[in-house]
């Protein structure tokens, strides 16, 4: 069984702390506020969310975008130099165009499996989180893509 890494993006509103202790790659999605743009990373280096909540009471408006496939084909020829499989789940691909970035990028390469968590926010922590889980206890990276898909139907948010 090959190594795997479990990659993410930031939608799945984990702080740096939950990432560094779960080894997970976080690509960052980024927001527009006052004609700037920024990268909305775990530790939220560039803006914090208090900060962006209190503009957007403010009346200021505010535009997000994907990851793109540029950060996802760096990040995941990144893994695969380092001889590590990749399982990447994505912020639901109903609600951005993050999971289709990841599925383009990974087109071109073997051993890495995308899936679609179907949710955002803390739903994809979640489903990033029990990744992490089965794959300590020795889960191969295909058939944990194949589970997620199961369990993301058990993923509610209200």
């Amino acid at each position: 069984m090959r190594d795997y890494i479990i990659m993410t993006d930031s939608c799945c509103d984990l702080n740096q702390q939950e990432v560094d202790e779960l080894g997970l790659t976080v690509l960052p999605l980024s927001f527009t506020i006052d004609g700037k743009t920024y990268l909305n990373t775990p530790d939220h280096a560039e803006m914090s969310p208090e900060e962006f909540f209190a503009k957007i009471a403010a009346g200021e408006n505010s535009t997000t975008a994907a990851a793109n496939v540029g950060q996802f084909d760096e990040a995941m020829r990144r893994a695969l130099d380092a001889g590590k499989d990749i399982l990447c789940i994505c912020f639901s691909g109903a609600l951005s165009t993050t999971y289709q970035s990841a599925c383009i990028a990974a087109e071109d390469y073997e051993n890495i499996y995308v899936v679609d968590s179907r949710t955002a926010a803390i739903g994809s922590g979640i489903l990033a989180e029990y990744a992490l889980r089965c794959a300590e206890q020795g889960m191969e990276a295909g058939a944990l893509a194949a589970l997620l898909e199961k369990k993301r139907e058990d993923v509610r948010l209200f």
